[in-house]
């Protein structure tokens, strides 16, 4: 299938977009405060259906900044015709991300945070295992087994995402909420921040496990991230986790997902870290792996 790509410009005295033109090869979308030209967005517009179908699809399990959540949020509301996939939206700076959704959004009643002056793109947030570093693992006495994790007697199988049918009754329901504690430390006390993230990540892989998206889950420095991105913007950390959540569950009413788990996953132990007695998370090439005790 074809797409066709689309140039744009965006006329700030008008706080508007002005003409669409087809033109071939990568377009460019430009911003001009009169004359003047101040800012050139890499902006492709892709308008390939079959493209965008999938990447809607579970929208919120892909994004990982504010904004990339608010792009899920409009889609949602089908006011997000004009936005571009999913992927080129991500290849903006926040600056290009905030004007893109500026319109769309309040066409869909929703608020938008604008980004600080100089704001940057998203960066990789840290692995798990930055959160307690010690001299040793209490990993050391695992090993990667037959794609198990095999410690001692225990025994973690990689869990994948679950059919509705294998759900607990009521998990899809609208009275299953995600519930993140409140932050009520200093956010300059580094010790007390990284407890309540991984107390509060704990909590959330335990939700997209409920759910049965637990092969769709961000790894902990996405979401560490996550919390410093939304706090930056002013915006409430367990209000954006209710919304995303309420949003993943309608998805899984409706839609199905995949059982399988990746084959010949390649991780070692020291990619792994403990979440609770009975589960790890491993992170390899910036995916979340959850890996459940299987012998209790």
């Amino acid at each position: 299938m074809s797409s066709s790509t689309l140039a744009c410009r965006y006329n700030n005295d008008h706080n508007q977009w002005l003409e669409l033109s087809g033109v071939s090869g990568n377009a460019g979308c430009f911003i001009h405060t009169g004359s003047k030209m101040i800012l050139r967005l890499l902006v492709i517009l892709s308008v390939s259906v079959a493209g965008l179908s999938r990447a809607d699809t579970f929208c919120f399990t892909q994004a990982r900044s504010y904004y990339e959540q608010v792009y899920c949020e409009v889609k949602a509301a089908g006011k997000g015709q004009r936005l571009p996939s999913f992927n080129d939206f991500k290849r903006n700076d926040e600056v290009v991300q905030a004007l893109l959704l500026k319109r769309p959004a309040v066409n869909a009643g929703i608020t938008v945070a604008m980004p600080k002056f100089g704001a940057k793109a998203p960066s990789p947030g840290k692995p798990l295992t930055a959160v307690a570093p010690a001299p040793r693992s209490p990993l050391d006495q695992c090993r990667f087994a037959a794609g198990r994790i095999v410690c001692g007697q225990a025994q973690f199988q990689l869990t994948g995402n679950k059919g509705n049918r294998s759900l607990r009754a009521g998990a899809l329901d609208n009275a299953n909420i995600m519930g993140l504690p409140a932050y009520n430390g200093a956010l300059g006390d580094q010790g007390e921040l990284n407890r309540y993230l991984l107390r509060a990540y704990r909590i959330y892989i335990n939700k997209m496990l409920d759910i049965g998206l637990g092969g769709a889950t961000m790894t902990f420095g996405k979401f560490a991230f996550l919390f410093g991105d939304l706090h930056d913007k002013g915006v409430d950390f367990r209000e954006r986790f209710e919304t995303m959540y309420g949003f993943l569950k309608k998805d899984k009413r409706g839609i199905g997902v995949s059982e399988s788990v990746p084959a010949n996953v390649q991780l070692s132990i020291a990619d792994c870290a403990p979440l609770e007695e009975h589960m790890i998370a491993c992170v390899g090439q910036g995916r979340n792996y959850i890996y459940l005790r299987s012998d209790s």
